[in-house]
């Protein structure tokens, strides 16, 4: 097939299948223009990525391991680059329900598969890494499992795919950095002597920003003297309407002060369909003078105000809205009132050091950020790797970890598990099954895996930590068990509630999570897992083999059985039962454990 006839081809597919192509919308100036935040166009490459996810969708589920940037949570609408030109996609909701419904009846028949064939074929002169796709389908199940409706889902799955092709290079934003983030003379509100100071980037026409303006007004009405709020104009990729409303807050905040500046802000994010009279009527409204704002929008006056806003904000990886950044750490994404809680204590908590150091108020927001990263900083990370199904692994399940089942069970099942991942609460469910079917043969051992996209799983698993050395097994067992019935529920308040519920003293839990004195029990436990190849959750290790993702029992018990089977041969051939894990795990002194500055190798039985 010549290029030409490729090229014709994929334009084909693209317009029949997903796309009502119309030319650019101009900005009026030069520079990236945006794709509508309420139908983003895909890539070609995510596309095809989605498609095949359709194709080999199965039952299995599994959380992403990838890394985003902190916690990232479904709520970033994504930027467009600056290549890319607006289209619209005429099937989105079509194709988005055969996305989640995830069935091969539901793809229309072969049409739709030969179309992402053809599609690759024109658009991929070189295919991606052959773990990407399965990777990529394991994040959409997330997607699938932790939103509602087409637009959240597809932003969900554009920046699972932005996560996949940086790990896929090798490397991550550093979730725990500090920025200097500069203040400037963007807008203000609160006071200006408060120890927090939360930096947002926000673009009117965002629905998770205006949802953002909400929770931070009641934020700033609970904390008051505590916290102060910049608010910087990010419209995304140069929307004329969203530029021209950030202009217009400039203006207003020049002429009326922070008062007007926020009542006239919280009008503008609660409007459904923005335009340059309604924004000069609320303009009015907060008593900006009508004739200087038309003077100040026609003169783009504060263009270069938002202008250096962007360029800021792109300087320190935002990629998309809403961004804040709370004493220099950054917090991309949609983040509810308990979020912003729990980051503003712990950024409260940095700034009262200095304070009781002798640092004066004014100088505070300096001295937090004086060490900060000038641009986005980011971290090397091993690239995703691949488990061999067939292959052991030695993976510890000594003392130190929570275990149901006997010491001497001829199989063991280890676990890395998230606490905010759905897949792993349907596992749970099936491996209690399973202990119950064979009390005498089975063991579970529980080990820690976070996903960085899960807002409260690292804290979680935290917290469980503490239960399990404060009041023993038993209690791990109950907390684990109310964190998973009560997954959707999970907060600060709530970890706290459930410790105490089983036992443990609520100072002793305070302070020995204020000091993290197990964050590192936690980080070895994700460490260990990811120098062994594991790249989501749940996994298993059933006596050493992997098995990936939330399999119904009867699979789980096939699995067991086969295991079962050859350590009773073990058994009979004179290894002591409760010697069968050890002895199958080291079998031929090649495996050696992950994680600590040792090789993970595979061998074969």
């Amino acid at each position: 097939m010549t290029i030409m006839k490729r090229r014709r081809l994929f334009s084909r597919v693209r317009e029949k299948v997903f796309w009502a192509a119309r030319p650019p919308r101009s900005t009026g100036r030069a520079g990236p223009v945006r794709a509508d935040h309420r139908a983003v166009g895909f890539g070609s490459a995510t596309i095809f990525l989605l498609g095949a996810a359709c194709a080999a969708w199965f039952t299995v589920g599994a959380c992403s391991k990838p890394k985003p940037v902190g916690s990232a949570p479904v709520g970033v609408e994504p930027s467009a680059p600056a290549t890319a030109h607006i289209g619209r996609s005429v099937s989105c909701d079509r194709f988005c329900k055969m996305v989640v419904t995830c069935g091969p009846d539901k793809l229309g028949g072969q049409s739709l598969k030969k179309a992402m064939e053809d599609c690759r074929l024109a658009c991929h002169k070189t295919p991606p890494p052959p773990n990407f796709d399965g990777m990529f389908v394991a994040a959409l199940k997330d997607c699938v499992a932790s939103t509602s409706g087409c637009d959240q889902f597809r932003d969900c799955a554009q920046q699972k795919l932005a996560v996949l092709q940086d790990q896929l290079k090798g490397q991550t934003e550093d979730p725990n950095a500090i920025y200097a983030m500069p203040l400037g003379n963007d807008p203000m509100v609160g006071d200006r002597l408060a120890p927090v100071t939360v930096v947002g980037f926000l673009d009117p026409q965002c629905h998770y920003c205006r949802k953002s303006i909400s929770v931070l007004d009641t934020v700033l009405a609970k904390h008051k003297r505590q916290v102060r709020f910049v608010l910087r104009a990010f419209p995304l990729a140069g929307d004329p309407v969203s530029t021209m409303a950030s202009q217009a807050a400039i203006e207003v905040y020049g002429e009326k002060g922070a008062d007007a500046f926020w009542r006239f802000e919280k009008q503008v994010f609660a409007t459904d369909h923005l335009s340059r009279a309604v924004v000069e009527t609320l303009a009015k409204g907060v008593g900006a003078d009508p004739g200087r704002l038309r003077r100040a929008l026609d003169a783009q006056t504060n263009q270069a105000v938002v202008e250096r806003s962007l360029a800021v904000g792109h300087r320190f990886g935002v990629g998309g809205t809403p961004s804040f950044f709370i004493n220099g750490k950054k917090y991309p994404g949609f983040l509810d009132e308990g979020e912003f809680d729990q980051a503003i204590d712990e950024a409260g908590r940095r700034a009262k050091t200095l304070l009781d150091q002798g640092i004066r108020p004014q100088k505070l927001y300096a001295a937090l950020t004086a060490k900060g990263y000038r641009k986005v900083h980011y971290i090397k990370t091993a690239p995703p790797g691949e488990l061999d199904p067939e292959g052991v692994y030695r993976v510890i399940a000594g003392p130190g970890l929570p275990q149901k089942g006997p010491d001497d069970a001829l199989v063991t099942i280890v676990e890395f598990t998230d606490f905010q991942c759905p897949f792993c609460r349907r596992l749970t469910e099936t491996l209690e099954e399973l202990l119950k079917r064979y009390p005498k043969d089975v063991r579970l051992v529980f080990r820690n895996l976070p996903l960085p996209m899960h807002p409260y799983a690292f804290i979680a698993a935290e917290t469980a930590r503490i239960v399990y050395r404060l009041k023993g097994n038993a209690a791990f067992w109950t907390f684990h068990d109310m964190l998973f019935h009560h997954q959707q529920e999970l907060s600060l308040a709530k970890l706290e509630q459930f410790a105490v519920a089983v036992g443990v003293d609520a100072s002793k839990y305070r302070k020995a999570l204020a000091d993290h004195r197990y964050e590192a029990w936690v980080k070895k436990d994700a460490s260990f897992a990811e120098g062994l190849g594991v790249s989501g959750t749940p996994q298993m290790f059933i006596n050493g083999k992997p098995m990936s993702g939330a399999y119904p029992l009867n699979q789980v018990k096939k699995r067991v059985d086969a295991e079962l089977a050859a350590a009773r041969k073990l058994v009979q051939g004179g290894v002591a039962r409760g010697k069968v894990y050890e002895h199958i795990i080291e079998h031929g002194q090649e495996a050696k454990a992950a994680g600590h500055g040792q090789e993970a190798k595979a061998i074969r039985r």
